[in-house]
């Protein structure tokens, strides 16, 4: 983590302080993950409308799914945990997502 902070230390500062406005060196905004995410989505609901699906990303593409399906906006990224190998659960009704269950990792048992 020193590396890190000693070579792009304002931009570490930028994330940890206002990641809906920072671009990691190399890759996409927030906004841009979220746009990509958000389609996937809705193109995986469209075409399995009434079945259970499960959808696996990482943390930080869950966020921004989250926060997007709940009209939240992302500067609320780091209100939200998303833990290694956690649940999430999701309705989807037409317009309308609700989130059932979030951050579930009791199927990891304790050491979590």
């Amino acid at each position: 983590m020193a590396e890190v902070a000693a070579n792009y230390g304002e931009t570490l500062r930028m994330w940890r302080d206002s990641p809906a406005d920072t671009r990691l060196p190399g890759g996409e905004t927030l906004q841009e993950v979220q746009a990509r995410a958000l389609a996937v989505i809705e193109t995986i609901a469209a075409h399995h409308r009434g079945q259970r699906i499960a959808v696996v990303a990482h943390g930080g593409v869950n966020k921004t799914i989250l926060l997007g399906l709940l009209g939240v906006p992302l500067s609320y990224h780091w209100r939200i945990r998303q833990a290694n190998a956690c649940i999430n659960i999701v309705e989807l009704d037409g317009a309308l997502a609700r989130v059932v269950v979030l951050n579930d990792t009791v199927h990891l048992g304790d050491d979590v």
